[in-house]
């Protein structure tokens, strides 16, 4: 699937968007390189989890583990490394 983007130069106001805001939001969701878009995080906030099952192929799973308190990692062969 891919995000449209419309080029056409619009602003938006202060209460609406415009082109150039959808315009960023189809280049993110089509893996474009944004830089001029800043995310609004300072932090993340895990909820401490038993052991998740392993994700799908191709993909990793981060995840906070309730057993020792500690962020990790696990691909979809089940591998967990602590980050």
């Amino acid at each position: 699937m891919t995000w449209k983007v419309v080029n056409i130069a619009d602003t938006g106001t202060s209460i609406k968007f415009g082109a150039d805001d959808l315009d960023k939001v189809s280049n993110l969701l089509n893996g474009s390189d944004i830089d001029s878009v800043k995310l609004p995080v300072d932090y993340i906030d895990f909820n401490l989890i038993a052991e998740p099952a392993s994700p799908s192929s191709g993909y990793l799973r981060v995840y906070m583990d309730s057993a020792d308190n500690r962020l990790k990692v696990k691909d979809s062969s089940g591998e967990v490394v602590v980050i």
